[in-house]
């Protein structure tokens, strides 16, 4: 494995850093149109496929979206048992 849990040589590796406070940032770098990546991060049928991906062993058991200027993400994580 690489850093930040990839596999070595991964195309689109994913960093994370803590700011202050609950803030956090994430880049992920996507081969895809705008339009696709736009509906990945606002749908959460979507969401739920790729943000916790399978080979990281966590698994979202809830997700709610708000897209709109003031709005948030809330994601919670494990097998609801």
């Amino acid at each position: 494995m690489g850093h930040n849990g990839q596999p070595e040589g991964a195309e689109n590796p994913t960093t994370v850093a803590r700011m202050a406070g609950r803030e956090i940032i994430v880049t992920r770098s996507f081969d895809g149109a705008a339009q696709t990546v736009f509906e990945a991060w606002t749908r959460p049928e979507l969401f739920r496929l790729w943000w916790a991906p399978k080979s990281m062993g966590a698994v979202i058991s809830a997700c709610e979206i708000d897209a709109r200027t003031d709005g948030g993400y809330r994601i919670t994580f494990g097998d609801g048992a």
